[in-house]
């Protein structure tokens, strides 16, 4: 299974970076997954019976409407555990968007803009977890943009789709070169 995850401050372009990663990753032909952190968002309506089971104690609920299922648990779980209990076991490719506090090991792509404040990497690296060099897996965090004007040689140009298509495909290629 591939892991992906995008990071970065608010309006840097996450939502856009990863719409493209799964629309090409679904031209491929691959089963994939999105994990997304949001602080404001609400999964249910106030005053639907879902959002009175989830106020009245429940501890999860599921909502089947018209070829759609929501699950709606209440938990704190980290990524790790979330992927462990909710991806099937077919899948191809977890695409995560946010989670930048999660100490989770995979390749990272933290996107930048103008009004990005603090950068988590400084500059693009390959990371080496394991117990030792022949049995460590090698991860890349990587600094890009889709802001021409924040274009640098430490940071990714993500300005066209087609370049973060070819970034995409070229990180798709080497996790299958580890594996």
């Amino acid at each position: 299974m591939k892991v992906l995850q995008v990071i970065g401050n608010k309006n840097v372009g996450k939502t856009s970076v990863i719409l493209d990663f799964i629309s090409v990753a679904k031209k491929m032909n691959l089963k994939v997954i999105c994990l997304k952190r949001s602080y404001s968002a609400v999964l249910d309506t106030p005053e639907t019976d879902s959002f009175r089971f989830a106020c009245a104690g429940a501890d999860a609920v599921g909502l089947q409407t018209e070829g759609e299922f929501l699950w709606h648990e209440q938990n704190q779980e980290s990524i790790s555990d979330i992927i462990a209990k909710h991806a099937p076991s077919d899948t191809d490719l977890i695409l995560i968007e946010g989670f930048r506090d999660e100490n989770f090991w995979c390749d990272k792509i933290e996107l930048i803009g103008p009004n990005s404040t603090e950068r988590i990497f400084e500059k693009p690296c390959l990371r080496l977890l394991g117990e030792n060099e022949k049995s460590a897996k090698v991860y890349v965090e990587a600094v890009a943009t889709v802001f021409p004007e924040m274009v640098s040689d430490d940071t990714m140009d993500f300005c066209s789709r087609d370049k973060r298509i070819e970034k995409f495909k070229e990180l798709i290629s080497r996790q299958d070169d580890e594996n």
